[in-house]
C-alpha cells in the first residue's frame, strides 16, 4: 500500500507500554514523518524515541516484502504476501526450531 502526500494515519508509539498517541504523515517527497497527537497519555508530546519512530520506516534497508528461499542454501528472493502466506509451514523461518522445541518437550529432553 502506498500513501499519498498529506496522508495522515493516527497510531501509537511502538516503543514502550505508554502507547503515546501520534500521527504518521506522508510528506511531499513520500517520506513518513511523526507528529504528536493530543492523546490522554501524552497530551500532545512525545519522547525522543517517539519523535524518531518514523526513521525505521524510511530506512533504505527496511524490508517491505516477504523473502523466501527455493531450497536450503539458496539466496533469499522477494515474493508476494499471497505466495508467502500459502507456503508450507516447513518453509517458514523458525518452523524448524519450533518443531524441535515441541519434540524436546514431548520427549522430556532438556532444551
Amino acid at each position: 500500500m502506498t500513501a499519498s502526500a498529506g496522508s495522515r494515519v493516527p497510531t501509537h508509539c511502538p516503543y514502550c507500554a505508554m502507547q503515546c498517541g501520534m500521527d504518521l504523515v506522508v510528506d511531499a517527497a513520500g517520506r513518513v514523518e511523526v507528529e504528536a497527537r493530543d492523546f490522554v497519555v501524552n497530551r500532545g508530546g512525545l519522547c525522543q524515541k517517539g519523535w524518531t519512530a518514523a526513521a525505521l520506516l524510511n530506512h533504505p534497508e527496511r524490508l517491505t516484502t516477504p523473502l523466501m528461499r527455493d531450497g536450503r542454501g539458496d539466496e533469499l528472493r522477494p515474493v508476494s504476501w499471497t505466495t508467502r502466506s500459502s507456503a508450507s509451514p516447513r518453509r517458514s523461518p523458525g518452523a524448524r526450531s519450533a518443531t524441535a522445541a515441541r519434540r524436546s518437550a514431548s520427549s522430556g529432553a532438556a532444551g
